[in-house]
């Protein structure tokens, strides 16, 4: 049994841990530690051999196909969310005429990064909106079975380009409401100049108007 510690190539520490179980089988496991030193790396490491010790390998967890994986998706995930027939119809398409045929039979856990560039190579003479609605629906799918690495990696791309949009739209919002506020402004000082000038014309008037002999014997 053993549990070395190295740096991580793109920064860190892993670790390589081998032990052998009771029943006599030899087991390796290579793992990125969290940690930010070798010291706590290699603490992190001899308790992860403890677990291993314990409880053995985990057990990987069965991942569907993309085509199994596809009715489930669109049950669950796009009828479930009450989209709208339009947008089901489209997406039953991506599926079929642009996925099916590259990664039918391949596990959602095995589509790589470069597997989604060479897709994008191959779409590269569609529309800019097509080719989002592609990777919209395979980010999608991705992220319905479950959060994994190269999914974690996607959509972070779609939600960076999804904040964007959203922050252009708010930034085209906040200049509606600006020049609203500047016409808002513009109107209410015409609405007051045109009541100073009224209130001055009604003061002059009762300056200029001609008193009566009774208000006059008064005053004398």
């Amino acid at each position: 049994m053993s549990v070395k510690v190295r740096k991580f190539r793109r920064g860190g520490y892993e670790v390589d841990i081998i032990v052998r179980l009771p029943d006599g089988t030899r087991l390796r496991e290579r793992k990125k530690t969290p940690c930010t030193s070798k010291s706590a790396a290699q603490r992190w490491g001899e308790e992860r051999q403890a677990i291993l010790l314990l409880h053995g390998k985990p057990r990987r967890k069965e991942v569907p196909t993309l085509e199994a994986f596809a009715p489930r998706y669109m049950a669950e995930h796009v009828k479930a969310n009450r989209h709208k027939p339009s947008t089901q119809s489209l997406k039953e398409h991506i599926i079929d005429f642009y996925l099916k045929p590259r990664w039918a039979r391949r596990l959602l856990d095995e589509i790589r990064d470069s597997d989604v560039q060479k897709l994008k190579a191959v779409l590269a003479d569609l529309s800019p909106k097509t080719v989002n609605n592609v990777l919209c629906v395979l980010n999608t799918m991705l992220k319905a079975r479950g959060p994994q690495p190269q999914d974690r990696e996607q959509c972070a791309v779609r939600a960076q380009h999804d904040a964007q949009g959203r922050r252009r739209v708010g930034r085209a919002r906040g200049d509606v409401g600006a020049r609203e506020a500047a016409q808002g402004l513009t109107i209410g000082s015409a609405v007051l100049r045109t009541a100073r000038v009224r209130a001055a014309r009604r003061g002059g008037e009762e300056h200029r108007r001609p008193q009566t002999p009774g208000l006059r014997a008064a005053r004398r």
